[in-house]
């Protein structure tokens, strides 16, 4: 669309990007990214100590089309069950934005598609949502997705210190969720939560959530397990070890 340098907008009409092969790598022995020499090339030489406003970008649609993206930091890779973060690999991105926004530290889009697969064996068929991303926290309102397993709509935030709690997700994420109708595999956690491998039950959901996975409560919480069903509320401290959780059940309904 063009450059409003009054205003500091970059704007954009559509962007498009097919098979593209994306690669971005801290190596062990070096610590700046494999793309630094080209980040530094268009980094001004002089520092600007005027005090303007910062410019947004923004984009009215962006697809891509059957992508591959690497992000790998050697000096800190735990190969092990689930997704490594420093150490992630996805292939068959397809993705559709529409309505993106980057400003200051945040990145605002509305998802209609997409879908993709991590080398952990995670597999997104469709996830579509309006979200909004920042090193403090992800808000996502009327999430839907699908993966191999499980079948999600809510929604749902995320709310950190910084992007590394990722890789203490148990008790470093704090969940907050307005779960809808769902059905959710413990297979899926596993990739986010390896502590929990094992567990492969499939739950069929819906209340509102917030907590870390260690330490939660869920209210007018419905839930069914295999003939269980329960409807109320629960405390839960202690995961992933089970033997060592504390449970705290309000029970409205309780069939077996």
């Amino acid at each position: 669309k063009g450059i409003d340098t009054k205003n500091r907008v970059f704007s954009l009409n559509a962007v498009a990007l097919t098979k593209a092969d994306i690669n971005l790598i801290y190596y062990e022995a070096d610590s700046n990214l494999n793309l630094q020499f080209i980040i530094d090339h268009f980094s001004s030489a002089s520092v600007d100590t005027t005090s303007s406003k910062p410019w947004s970008i923004v984009c009215t649609n962006l697809r891509l089309r059957d992508n591959h993206f690497v992000y790998r930091d050697e000096r800190y890779m735990e190969p092990g069950i689930g997704i490594d973060f420093s150490d992630m690999d996805f292939s068959k991105i397809n993705l559709e934005l529409n309505d993106i926004a980057i400003q200051g530290d945040s990145i605002i889009a509305g998802i209609s598609q997409l879908a993709c697969n991590e080398k952990s064996g995670l597999a997104l068929s469709d996830f579509s949502t309006s979200a909004v991303v920042c090193p403090r926290g992800i808000s996502a309102d009327n999430l839907q997705f699908t993966t191999s397993n499980s079948r999600i709509s809510m929604d749902l935030k995320f709310e950190y210190a910084n992007w590394n709690a990722y890789n203490y997700f148990l008790d470093s994420v704090l969940v907050v969720a307005d779960i809808r109708p769902s059905q959710l595999d413990m297979q899926d956690i596993v990739y986010f939560a390896p502590d929990i491998v094992g567990m492969k039950e499939v739950f069929d959901l819906s209340g509102k959530v917030r907590g870390t996975v260690s330490s939660f409560n869920a209210r007018d919480f419905k839930l069914q397990f295999a003939d269980t069903q329960f409807e109320g509320d629960i405390i839960m401290n202690g995961l992933p070890n089970w033997d060592e959780t504390f449970v705290n059940l309000k029970i409205d309904k309780l069939t077996t």
